[in-house]
């Protein structure tokens, strides 16, 4: 079961930006991490690109504060020089996928839960979209 997941960029700002109809399941993913039914990881770069995103709308101190309401019920996993040196040398097409992947291979997850898996390569950890991981993992 993947009991520890790292949930990409996308998903969170699904569920931030309630972007339909998308948001449903980030939500429900969300849900699940606020019942402890799931450990959810966010890496640290995806923090300043949800907040270049959501200030324009919601303004910076209020941007804040929703990435710090972010934080209550999930865990942010670091970005070591480590992570940085796999994502570079591995050959992905996207950087920033690589950093996320290997960002949640160093933080001990299972599976990263994204909705654009087109530029992951995935070696050991399962990419799923957070609609198959709720019906494989979450059985709501």
């Amino acid at each position: 079961m993947a009991n520890k997941i790292l949930l990409d960029v996308n998903v969170c700002l699904d569920f931030l930006l309630k972007r339909r109809p998308f948001s449903d399941s980030a939500g429900l993913i969300f849900e699940a991490a606020e019942q402890n039914r799931v450990e959810a990881v966010i890496s640290t770069i995806s923090f300043d690109t949800m907040f270049y995103i959501l200030r324009p709308s919601l303004g910076s101190h209020r941007a804040t504060d929703r990435l710090r309401e972010l934080t209550v019920h999930t865990n942010i996993g670091t970005v070591s020089e480590q992570v940085v040196q796999k994502a570079l040398t591995a050959g992905w097409n996207d950087l920033e996928d690589a950093i996320q992947y290997f960002s949640a291979d160093a933080a001990g997850c299972d599976a990263v839960i994204t909705r654009d898996d087109s530029g992951f390569t995935p070696n050991g950890i399962s990419v799923l979209s957070p609609d198959e991981y709720i019906s494989t993992y979450l059985s709501l």
